[in-house]
Order: C-alpha cells, then structure tokens, then sequence
C-alpha cells in the first residue's frame, strides 16, 4: 500500500490497518517525524521513501547540524532540521555568487545557475536554471526499520530522476 498525506494521516491509517490484522507492506512518504516514527513503530513492513537522507547515516554535514542547533539552543531535534540547513546552502550559495549580493537582479541572476553540493543531505546536487528552480535532478531514497538489527537501515538506495 502506497500513501502520500500529511504525516499523521499516513502513519495512523497504518496502525489502524495493523489493528484491523492486516500484514502487508506499506510505504509512506517520509516527512520529518518518519525518523522518529520508524523506530516507533518498528515494523519490518512499514517503509519511508524521501528525498532527505535519515541521521541514522551520521554523515558529516549532520554533525555540522547537530552542533549548530546545540550551539544556538534550538528544541527541535537535529535530523528534523535538514530542510532549513539546505535551505540555508541555497541561500549562501546564491549571495556569494551574486555580483551585488544587495542588488535583487544580481541574485536571481545569481539563482539561475545556483548548485549546491549537499554533502549527503540529498542524492543528488540543487542545480536550478533560468527555467528551473525546483532542481534539475531528484532523488528518492527509501528506509525502514530492520527488527532483526533493531535499527533503521536503506532499503533501496538513491533512485534518480531527471527534472525537465
């Protein structure tokens, strides 16, 4: 089974298929809580498909993450925080290219050739376009929990997709 809703939506239409003695398999979209939910949850047959790679990875750049939250206080959880971290790439990557970094032409400019190196965080780089800005290439990886190892692990690595 197959579902892409607000998190609370997919995840309780799983349990309660789980209550109601179904077995199958279902995947659900991967929003920020999956990480959490996942060890949760542990079920084998429950899968998590996004375009953010899981903490469980320890990659550097999460590291960097998890630091700069600790550093500034923040409450919410590092793995939650992958989004706004790439986000913040974008944003550094386009004003350190602009010509004038104040002058709102030079950074749509600056925009429409951006690429940024994720370092992990996705399958693939942002690169946008003049005609693009959403990404040229997407990539999905898909996760689950492992109850024979008690951990999160990869279950299809990085699929990817090009973005016309």
């Amino acid at each position: 089974m197959w579902s892409w809703a607000p998190w609370v939506a997919q995840l309780r239409t799983f349990e309660a298929l789980r209550r109601q003695g179904w077995q199958g398999k279902y995947l659900l979209y991967a929003h920020l809580e999956a990480e959490d939910e996942l060890a949760r949850v542990a079920d084998g047959d429950l899968y998590a498909i996004g375009a953010n790679a899981m903490f469980v990875e320890a990659l550097p750049v999460m590291e960097e993450i998890a630091a700069a939250a600790a550093s500034a206080g923040s409450s919410y959880p590092a793995h939650q925080l992958t989004e706004g971290w790439i986000a913040g790439m974008v944003i550094e990557a386009a004003l350190s290219a602009a010509d004038d970094p104040t002058d709102p032409a030079a950074v749509r400019a600056a925009l429409s050739a951006v690429r940024v190196d994720t370092r992990g965080l996705r399958g693939a780089a942002l690169e946008w376009t003049e005609s693009n800005h959403f990404r040229t290439e997407q990539a999905y990886r898909v996760y689950r929990w492992n109850p024979e190892k008690g951990a999160i692990e990869i279950a299809r690595d990085w699929m990817h997709y090009r973005v016309e």
